[in-house]
């Protein structure tokens, strides 16, 4: 797969986990393993496409790798 890819799909991953991780805090009842396993998955996408890429990323390039995506 494609490094931008698995690095695009990653960010998304915790994105979605950022509210989920503040519903488990707020909530007494909710468990916090889902929210974890979604935040392991994600930061090792992250982490799994910055080792595989030439020069890794910055946060400047995140647009460009969207466009190049869809483009």
């Amino acid at each position: 797969m494609d490094p931008d890819l698995i690095f695009l799909v990653g960010l998304i991953v915790l994105g979605l986990a950022f509210p989920a991780t503040l519903a488990a805090f707020s909530t007494s009842g909710r468990t916090f393993r889902p929210v974890a396993a979604c935040i392991l998955i994600g930061s090792g996408m992250v982490v799994y496409a910055m080792s595989h890429s030439s020069g890794g990323y910055s946060v400047g390039d995140i647009p460009r790798i969207v466009a190049g995506l869809f483009s």
